[in-house]
């Protein structure tokens, strides 16, 4: 049936798939493209402000008004982003959400090099990638003009860097994370995680120490001056650090009423959902494909680290350094939480579902015509139809059907 497909289809056409298929970079152009498309196609879905869409945008309009803003939460890179949207698009959705759009369509082509820099088996980066640009809370945080995007961003730019020996570059990219929110400088964590574990016998010293330096000194230099560019007048940087740090210590689940809040080891345990908007749909919840088998990755990757595994050692590092101190710290001051702080935390686990799918995959070449081989072949099949019917069922460009599911909305 497939020799019989291939001869009618015209030579032309033949041609240009072959050349597409030998092409490296063609999977993921292509999932650069798709996730572009999608976000433009949804950017003015509602005009209507998505959770805390409102407090940013309210903030923009006062700071273009010469006004102080109220949100002093978060440091001011990821509005510094919203504000500029606004200055090109207009005080509408496009102007809200357009930088959002293009910095989660930069996420999946850096996603995607972070996992060819870890050397993983050939078809393994593109598998992690598609599952990542295809998964809910990823898709609908970046689908929004929220901080969140912005600081994964940066983040992961802040990876690769540091993956390809680039430890200044690193600390900027980290710096820039840290800028947009203040969890953002738990990227430097995994950086040192990944540091002190990769299994390479020689650890350059130097490295992390230019990490460190040129972190703190980018961070400190640029939070006064870019808070000071978006303010339009110069800012005492220490003071507005503890104006950001009072605002933000009070929000605790004592001190205030959280419905939609929830605490970190709940984000593994049960699906944790919020609903932003029910028409249009945007449901921030992680897609229940991941959800399903965390625990199970989690365990997996601990096999690879003790295996000196490089993907298992990265994505334990991702997963420790982004994860745990939000764990701890949540323990320690019982800060509100919410779902999206678990969206930085995410990649680690579609690396490893990448180099499980890479592995099945290559299982099944090896045994076509085994019962094992052809198992694993529907194994493959059935996860990544699953994970692109959940996407199309909880994301926005699906049809408006979960309010009515038993969810206890």
């Amino acid at each position: 049936m497939l020799k019989d497909l291939r001869q009618k289809t015209p030579y032309r056409i033949r041609t240009l798939i072959i050349r597409i298929n030998r092409y490296p970079y063609a999977g993921v152009i292509f999932l650069v493209l798709l996730t572009l498309a999608m976000h433009l196609t949804i950017i003015n879905n509602t005009k209507s402000y998505l959770f805390d869409e409102g407090y940013y945008v309210a903030d923009a309009r006062l700071v273009m008004a010469g006004q102080p803003p109220l949100n002093l939460e978060h440091p001011p890179v990821g509005k510094f982003f919203i504000l500029n949207g606004i200055r090109l698009f207009g005080d509408n959705p496009w102007g809200w959400r357009f930088f959002s759009a293009i910095s989660g369509t930069i996420c999946v082509a850096l996603f995607y090099f972070i996992c060819r820099r870890l050397k993983m088996r050939s078809g393994a980066p593109f598998m992690a990638t598609f599952v990542f640009a295809l998964e809910n809370l990823n898709f609908v945080q970046s689908s929004t003009a929220m901080l969140d995007v912005y600081m994964v961003t940066f983040m992961m730019a802040g990876f690769l860097c540091f993956l390809y020996d680039r430890p200044l570059a690193a600390g900027l990219c980290i710096a820039g994370s840290a800028l947009c929110k203040f969890t953002g400088i738990l990227g430097a964590c995994t950086v040192f995680f990944w540091w002190l574990f990769r299994p390479e016998q020689r650890r350059n010293t130097s490295s992390i120490v230019i990490f460190v330096c040129s972190f703190f000194v980018f961070f400190a230099l640029l939070f006064w001056l870019l808070y000071s560019l978006y303010l339009g007048d110069w800012v005492n940087p220490t003071e507005r650090l503890k104006e950001i740090f009072k605002q933000a210590s009070g929000l605790t689940y004592t001190g205030t009423i959280q419905y939609n809040a929830s605490r970190p080891w709940q984000w593994i345990l049960q699906p944790v959902w919020m609903v932003y908007s029910f028409i249009p749909q945007y449901i921030a919840m992680v897609s229940p494909t991941i959800w399903a088998v965390m625990i199970p990755i989690i365990i997996y990757a601990v096999y690879l680290f003790s295996r000196g595994n490089r993907t298992g050692i990265f994505s334990l590092a991702w997963f420790a350094g982004t994860y745990l101190p939000v764990l701890i710290a949540v323990l320690l001051t019982d800060r509100v939480t919410f779902i999206y702080y678990f969206y930085p935390v995410l990649g680690s686990f579609y690396i490893i579902i990448g180099y499980v799918l890479s592995e099945l995959i290559v299982y099944w070449q090896e045994n076509k015509n085994t019962q094992g081989g052809q198992l694993a072949l529907i194994c493959t099949i059935f996860y990544l139809t699953a994970h692109v019917m959940t996407f199309i069922y909880l994301s926005p460009l699906g049809v408006p059907l979960v309010k009515w599911l038993p969810l206890g909305i």
